[in-house]
């Protein structure tokens, strides 16, 4: 891995030796592999792991998915064993895969932390078995079904911008009535 990558991971509280091989350098950028919460690689459509990169230098968008392949939900190996079904673990849905490797290296328990690439990132053009259609409406990620959400405390944590971005805080908004609506697994 590039230096600057791991200095980037280190500065923010994550030691890459602790989450095995999730990341590597991809040219200039920080590639991150996205695994079920098996530890099974999410897909693009190609049937290719799905990695998104951490684009280098900053830039906007921070993240960039395969192309036409939507999104996944970040999954930390750090994540204890479950986190997922315990409904009385608030789930912490946060902006950024690589805060919630930071979150559970800072040794912070009692939340199931789940990253998103960006604060729309609960959704994408996919339909319920996974297939990509730009006629498509948006719809909730079909990953999202694996964590129990019935009566179980949501909290949002976006990046600091959500007071100044109406985007950001309808993208809570919208994930917090999204978990209010769930029915039991």
């Amino acid at each position: 891995m590039k230096q600057q990558h791991l200095q980037y991971l280190t500065d923010r509280g994550v030691d890459p030796a602790l989450v095995g091989d999730r990341y590597f350098s991809d040219g200039d950028n920080l590639a991150i592999r996205f695994l079920d919460p098996e530890g099974q690689p999410y897909l693009d459509r190609k049937g290719e792991p799905f990695i998104a990169l951490r684009l280098f230098p900053t830039q906007r968008p921070k993240f960039k998915a395969p192309p036409c392949s939507g999104s996944r939900p970040y999954f930390s190996p750090l994540m204890p064993a479950g986190y997922l079904d315990d409904t009385t673990k608030p789930v912490v849905w946060v902006e950024g895969p690589v805060k919630v490797d930071a979150l559970y290296a800072a040794g912070i328990t009692g939340f199931c932390f789940i990253g998103l690439m960006g604060t729309w990132n609960t959704r994408d053009k996919r339909d319920e078995d996974g297939v990509w259609d730009d006629d498509n409406d948006t719809r909730l990620l079909p990953e999202l079904r694996v964590i129990a959400l019935r009566g179980r405390k949501s909290i949002t944590l976006f990046d600091s911008d959500i007071e100044d971005n109406p985007s950001v805080s309808d993208a809570a908004t919208a994930i917090g009535n999204w978990t209010r609506c769930q029915p039991q697994r």
